[in-house]
């Protein structure tokens, strides 16, 4: 029993889903269906507080549960709670049958932190179906509106390619190294010069992690399916279904030898390179909004690569760091684009949001502030992360990596100020009559990543010190 705070969360979850399967062909209420997801979130979130006493936990070498898988676990369901509490007023506006979007919702998130826990490939896999699948329904939900079924055809084509890449990719690793434990097959690497095939398998895992990572050149379904997709699904596309794939490529790529994993490492740099460039140079001719943040997550996942690269200690914690200010600031961008959408109808073209601070002060200054913490620019978030990952570059001499990192920060600059000053350009009086009603629940979720974006920026050292408390 001591060992049960552990797996808390994947059980609390699981019986969430169990409530939701029973309770939705009954009673049709969609304030009740989704009442109860987040109060599953929250149970699952809070229950992590408790997680000392039974770790590390693992399970035949299948789940490892460490103070890391905590920290991921954590943002993860607290992202989703966010997430959640965004779809209450969305899908409350659409005329369609709702209340299994919540359903969906909770297995996807179950099978991203399946996938954060695993420590063995074939768990992996069934978190990244648990993950994947929903996620072709949640995109396609709304039947009505064209975009949001094209959007889930075109990510379901690529998405059982990239299935395909990962198991054949565990194939070839299995056959060379005679084991699909993530840890044993990091030491293999790290112990003796990979031959071609496991080099082959290696690469392979790296282009599906990279498909679900939207890093280059694995980025190209990106746009569509953010633009084609409801916003609160967009933003979960955008943070949670990013966070297991993240945490596999931390765990196989952070700490492997220069020596012996050298062609892994300049792999990894010519990816994170190829993302930085291709992401900002697309977002630069980019008029909708979502397809300027499609394109942007590609070079933040490019960034995100380097403290990976440079690997040890301080590389994962200012990875997660990073990670941290990127999911928080970009829950509040799709916030403010989900509360301007009415009824299934996205609000997506720049012009659209020409004047926003004339109609509503409160999402001008929360969108702006958003765009600023991508940007990297002081007293926000963005700043911070990107200050610490030069300072570990700095350290630890990786200069190419750091004048990637600073062009391509500069070239960002230019189409995020953009975005800012249609948002601050004054309306001519005539035009300045339709106010925005801000939901309760939508609010709250503004205060809230308004808040910890600017308490990252102004006093990182919180966020720190719980970062170095989880993985020490």
């Amino acid at each position: 029993m001591y060992q049960f705070p552990a797996i808390a969360p994947f059980m609390v979850i699981f019986t969430t889903i169990v409530v939701l399967i029973l309770v939705i062909p009954f009673y049709r209420n969609y304030k009740l269906i989704a009442s109860i997801s987040l109060v599953g979130f929250f149970i699952a979130f809070y229950s992590l507080f408790n997680h000392s006493e039974g770790l590390p936990f693992w399970a035949k070498d299948m789940i490892f549960i460490s103070g890391f898988s905590i920290y991921f676990i954590q943002l993860i369901l607290f992202v989703a709670m966010l997430i959640n509490i965004i779809s209450i007023g969305y899908f409350g506006k659409v005329e369609e049958e709702k209340e299994e979007y919540y359903l969906f919702l909770q297995v996807a998130v179950l099978g991203t932190i399946t996938m954060i826990a695993s420590q063995h490939f074939a768990v992996f896999f069934i978190g990244l179906e648990l993950l994947s699948i929903p996620l072709y329904v949640m995109i396609g939900y709304i039947r009505k509106n064209p975009a949001n079924i094209e959007a889930s055809i075109k990510y379901l084509i690529l998405a059982a390619a990239s299935t395909s890449f990962f198991l054949f990719g565990i194939a070839l690793v299995y056959l060379v190294t005679g084991t699909m434990n993530i840890f044993q097959v990091l030491s293999y690497i790290n112990s003796t010069q990979p031959s071609y095939l496991c080099l082959i398998g290696i690469g392979m895992i790296l282009a599906a992690l990279g498909f679900k990572l939207s890093l280059s050149p694995f980025h190209m379904w990106t746009p569509d399916v953010y633009q084609g997709a409801s916003s609160p699904v967009t933003a979960f596309l955008a943070t949670v279904s990013k966070g297991g794939a993240f945490a596999l490529l931390i765990n196989l790529f952070a700490n492997i030898y220069l020596q012996s994993g050298r062609t892994i490492v300049i792999a990894l740099i010519v990816v994170s390179g190829l993302s930085m460039f291709i992401g900002n140079l697309l977002a630069l001719r980019q008029n909708s909004l979502k397809r300027l943040l499609a394109c942007s997550s590609i070079a933040h996942l490019g960034y995100l690569l380097v403290p990976i690269i440079i690997g040890g200690l301080t590389g994962i914690r200012s990875a997660i760091f990073y990670l941290t200010a990127y999911f928080i600031t970009t829950i509040g961008a799709f916030t403010v684009i989900a509360i301007l959408s009415n009824k299934g109808k996205e609000i997506d073209s720049i012009d659209d949001f020409k004047g926003l601070y004339s109609k509503n002060k409160s999402l001008a200054i929360v969108l702006s502030v958003m765009m600023f913490s991508f940007a990297g620019i002081p007293l926000t978030a963005g700043f911070m992360s990107k200050f610490y990952i030069l300072l570990i570059g700095v350290v630890n001499a990786q200069w190419l990596l750091l004048w990637l990192l600073i062009i391509n920060s500069a070239i960002g600059l230019y189409y995020y100020l953009k975005v800012v000053f249609y948002i601050l350009k004054p309306l001519p009086k005539i035009q300045n009559n339709k106010s925005v009603i801000l939901p309760f629940g939508s609010a709250i979720v503004l205060s809230i990543s308004l808040l910890i974006v600017i308490w990252i920026g102004v006093a990182p050292n919180g966020l720190l010190k719980i970062i170095y408390l989880f993985y020490k």
